[in-house]
Order: structure tokens, then C-alpha cells, then sequence
């Protein structure tokens, strides 16, 4: 929010609190009759956040239609606008961090190169359909490369993943990393296992099953609300639980940048050489 200054001062723009869970706030939703926006002069907590953001998606757009989830991020922030309030930050992952991030076609599927390279090298896996992985995965995957520094190759199919890892290794990558998203966790079966590893370090974001996790460095990040995937796992010691309020697919977009840095940090530090 702005606090005007004394004349000819430039405004100051202080960030709004976020209020107690216990406070009480509007409702909001889209099928109530006391229905409003705005008049609270604070953000409101991360659960009731999702939860209007979920109420408005739900109530305003058809989610079994067929560019749904390409056009999701795109919603989100006009949807944040309306329901969580414009004196925030609404910028989804993909807008905000791929910065210089160079893309280019690959046989295999894309691959983004950061503007100042590790020499790390990442895949990437999605399990959505073709338009959404254009449209709102491979935006948060440059993202995650331009943050992160490693280099990252986008697969146009999971089973893809042992021929992007022969490549990443005939790059010179002595370690890589695979991300991957949803049911596309399942691609991972037998390549990381402690007596055969291929993978170095694994990032799995809402996964539906875990792969083989003993002694390979692993984030697994789970949705507060997800309908898709479990929202908690048994992990080994090598492995580290985050937690995030989403659905499988809807977070408000500070969420989701958050979700995103962590990949990037983590990928940043296992990779580390």
C-alpha cells in the first residue's frame, strides 16, 4: 500500500500486513450474496488466500475446458487482482524470474540456458498436455534456470528422461538434477536407486508416487489442498518435505514464486561442484 509523504516527497509503498487467521474478514466468494471486494486494508492469511482464489477460478471458468490449464497462470494473476487486492504482488513465476534466460528447440523438447551458467545441468519433466506444458510449465522451468543457473532441458515426453540424461552427461554435467512435475514422477522408476543411480539431485513437485529416494538429495514439495496427489510422504533422511498452500494446479501467484525459488535454491545447491 502507499503512505503519501509531505509535499514534494515521493511516495513510500510499504508492503500490507497479513492479517491472523482468527480475524475476520469478508467471505467472498463468488456464489454468496454479501459478496465484495476490497475494504480490508490487509493481506489476508495464506489459507483463505487459496480459497478465494479457488472460489473465483471455480465459479468463473469451465477447468474440463481444453486451454484451461494453459491459460491458468494468466487467470490467477487477474483473479489475484480482483480477490486479494492490486497493493500486492501478483507476478506469476514465469513472468518474474526468467529474465535473459535463452531458449532453444531441442529434439528432445527445449532447453533453457541461464544468462550466467553453472555448468549444471537439470530435466524436466511435466505430465500435463502439450498446451499447458508451453503455456505455464516451461515458464516456471526458465525461471527455475535463470535463478537456479543450472541448465535446463524441458522434455516433450517423460520417457524421454534416460536419452536427456545420456545428453546432459555428453554436455560435460558431472552431476544432473531431474524436476519433475505431477504423475510424471513415475518416469524416475529405477534410475535412482542407491545401487544403480543415474540421478544426482531430484526436485518433485506434487508427485502422485515417490521413486526410489534413499541417499539421493530430494525436494518434494506438497500441496496444502491438493486433489491429485498426496499431501504428505514418508521420506528418507536424504529428502526434504515443503509444504505449500495449493491445489494440484491453482496457488496464488506469491505462492507459487515461492515454490519456484525453492527449486531454484535447491537445485542451485545440490548441484553445487
Amino acid at each position: 500500500m502507499a503512505r503519501a509523504g509531505g509535499e514534494g516527497e515521493d511516495l513510500v509503498t510499504e508492503p500490507l500486513k497479513q492479517g491472523s487467521p482468527s480475524d475476520s474478514y469478508p467471505e467472498n466468494r463468488q456464489d454468496a450474496e454479501e459478496f465484495q471486494v476490497g475494504g480490508v486494508e490487509r493481506t489476508l492469511p495464506d489459507e483463505l488466500q487459496l480459497e478465494q482464489l479457488v472460489s473465483y477460478l471455480e465459479a468463473t471458468y469451465d477447468a474440463s475446458a481444453e486451454q484451461f490449464l494453459a491459460l491458468l497462470p494468466d487467470r490467477i494473476t487477474h483473479a489475484a487482482m480482483l480477490m486479494l487486492g492490486s497493493a500486492v504482488d501478483h507476478t506469476m513465476p514465469g513472468v518474474a524470474f526468467p529474465g535473459a534466460v535463452r531458449a532453444a528447440a531441442h529434439e528432445l523438447g527445449t532447453v533453457f540456458t541461464p544468462s550466467a551458467p553453472s555448468g549444471a545441468w537439470g530435466i524436466s519433466l511435466f505430465d500435463g498436455p502439450p498446451s499447458a506444458r508451453e503455456h505455464s510449465w516451461r515458464p516456471e522451468v526458465a525461471g527455475a534456470a535463470e535463478l537456479s543457473g543450472a541448465t535446463i532441458l524441458d522434455l516433450d515426453a517423460p520417457a524421454a528422461l534416460p536419452a536427456a540424461l545420456a545428453f546432459a552427461r555428453a554436455q560435460g554435467a558431472e552431476a544432473v538434477a531431474v524436476w519433475a512435475f505431477g504423475a510424471a514422477a513415475e518416469a524416475l522408476a529405477g534410475l535412482t536407486g542407491p545401487q544403480d543411480a543415474q540421478v544426482d539431485a531430484v526436485v518433485l513437485t506434487f508427485p502422485t508416487a515417490l521413486p526410489e529416494l534413499d541417499g539421493v538429495p530430494a525436494l518434494v514439495q506438497v500441496a496444502t489442498r491438493d486433489e491429485e496427489a498426496p499431501t504428505s510422504w514418508q521420506l528418507p533422511g536424504s529428502a526434504r518435505l515443503a509444504r505449500y498452500h495449493s491445489t494440484h494446479r491453482i496457488a496464488t501467484p506469491a505462492e507459487s514464486r515461492r515454490r519456484v525459488r525453492d527449486v531454484a535454491e535447491f537445485l542451485e545447491q545440490a548441484l553445487a561442484r
